[in-house]
Parts: C-alpha cells; sequence; structure tokens
C-alpha cells in the first residue's frame, strides 16, 4: 500500500548513551484514521513538503519510504559474501 504523507515535524532526539540521531515525522490518513510515523537518520526534510510512504496491508503504522538503492546495495552485499564461502568451501580462493 502507499500513501503520500505530510511532513510535521524535524525533531532530534537523543537518550542517555544512544544517539538516535535527525528524525523526520510524517503525517498521513489511512482508512479515515490519522497515523503518525517516524523515520529515522533522515535528511531535514521541509515541513509542509508530502512524500510517498508504502506500507504492508494492515500495517500502517509501519509507513516507511521506499528503499531500493539501500536495499539493493545490501543484497549485493550478501550475494558477494555467499559467492565468497561457496568459494572457500570448494576451495577455489
Amino acid at each position: 500500500m502507499a500513501v503520500d504523507a505530510e511532513v510535521i515535524e524535524n525533531p532530534r532526539h537523543s537518550g542517555f548513551l544512544y544517539w538516535e540521531g535527525p528524525t523526520t515525522r510524517y503525517r498521513f490518513e489511512y482508512e479515515g484514521q490519522k497515523y503518525e510515523a517516524d523515520r529515522f537518520f533522515q535528511a531535514r526534510s521541509e515541513i509542509g513538503s508530502t512524500e510517498r510512504l508504502t506500507f504492508a496491508q494492515g500495517h500502517p503504522e509501519d509507513a516507511r519510504e521506499r528503499q531500493l538503492i539501500p536495499r539493493s546495495f545490501l543484497y549485493f552485499l550478501l550475494l558477494a559474501a555467499l559467492v565468497y564461502a561457496v568459494s572457500l568451501i570448494m576451495g577455489w580462493v
């Protein structure tokens, strides 16, 4: 599912021994209910702007922006590690 969410705040959270970094807080409406979603480690967004968020059907509380490039890079690293591990096991390296 996808919704257009409005940026409502750019808080900067901090806690004891842990710093979460910059956050963007979104607000959107889905099936007549209003939801808010926080995304940590995001670049500051202009308040009032809209962004497209996606979530699994029935779970709007898990809304997040699309992450095509970071996930593609992660899957590439996992595939490279698998190929390297198989190469070690087979004695090719």
